[in-house]
This record gives structure tokens, sequence and C-alpha cells, in this order.
């Protein structure tokens, strides 16, 4: 429960921390700093969904090497992708990493709860 914690609260404070940056540098698109902003808060959400489940300690590192780095892409696609939706090809590959990330860990959970049945584990 603590390492949910300490990961929300990191997330979140990076989070404030872009929004002030984009309050204090008028070059700092608005468009670029709510790309931004989801995009470390996604990955903040799978590090949680991660590291705060303590039935599931299989991989956490893999796991989270893997959404760090893509977190990472995440982050420097937000920062440089237009300040528009339409025709976006960053945006779109932003989101497709975003749900990519999703489904993995959406099959993570259906494996463990389908190899706890088949263990006998109905807890």
């Amino acid at each position: 429960m603590k390492r949910g914690l300490l990961i929300s609260v990191t997330g979140l404070g990076i989070v404030l921390v872009n929004l002030l940056v984009g309050l204090i540098y008028p070059t700092y698109n608005v468009f670029n700093n709510i790309l931004v902003s989801f995009s470390i808060l996604s990955t903040t959400i799978m590090f949680y969904l991660i590291f705060s489940h303590h039935k599931v300690t299989t991989f956490p590192f893999a796991l989270a090497v893997i959404f760090g780095l893509s977190g990472l892409a995440k982050l420097g696609l937000s920062i440089i992708s237009g300040d528009h939706w339409r025709n976006n090809m960053l945006v779109l590959l932003i989101m497709v990493i975003t749900v990519v990330e999703a489904t993995i860990i959406m099959l993570i959970y259906v494996f463990w709860k389908n190899r706890k049945k088949l263990n006998g584990n109905h807890k």
C-alpha cells in the first residue's frame, strides 16, 4: 500500500510541476501541456497498478522497465507534438502506446485470475 501511495503522490507532483511550468512559460503550448500531463498520469496509473497489487509479484521489475520506457516515449512525443488534434500522428501514437499498456495490464490480471482458479485458490 505504501508503494502505491508513493507512486501516486510522485506522479501527481510531477503533473503539478508540469502545470506550473505551463503557467510560468507562455511559450509552452497548452495542447502540449495537456498531452504531457496525460502521459505522466497514464504512466503513473500503470506503475500504480503494477506495484500496488501484492498478489502479482512475478515480474513487476520487467513491467516497470517496459512502462517506464514507454512513458518516456510518450513524454517525448507529447513535447514535440504539434499543437492540434487533427492529422497528428504523434497524438495517435501516444494513444496507441497507452492502449497497449492498458491491454498488457488487463491481460496480466486475467491470466492471474485464471491461474488462480486453475490452482484451486478462490480467494
